[in-house]
């Protein structure tokens, strides 16, 4: 169980870094932002969701809404929300 909680958090850390919320700006974080939209199309990105007992799609589902409304949400507020999304939805998991 540990583990999947490890994956999952290494899953919302790539949507954080996809959405462009970082804690601390640095001029690095553009080429953090660029890998991560890249690795959400990768076979990475399902493995690490099987290995999260997510559903790839339906996490893809919620980076869509939170891209929707990423300019209305700090990066706090942002990994809160995502921690929610992931620890309450039974429909994300496989």
């Amino acid at each position: 169980m540990e583990e999947t909680k490890l994956w999952r958090a290494v899953i919302i850390q790539g949507l954080m870094d996809s959405l462009d919320k970082f804690f601390i700006i640095e001029s690095k974080n553009d080429t953090y932002h660029i890998t991560a939209k890249e690795w959400l199309k990768s076979d990475d990105f399902r493995y690490c969701c099987e290995l999260a007992s997510l559903k790839p799609n339906k996490v893809l589902k919620v980076y869509n809404k939170f891209f929707q409304y990423k300019s209305y949400l700090t990066v706090e507020t942002t990994r809160i929300l995502l921690n929610e999304a992931f620890g309450r939805s039974k429909q994300l998991f496989m």
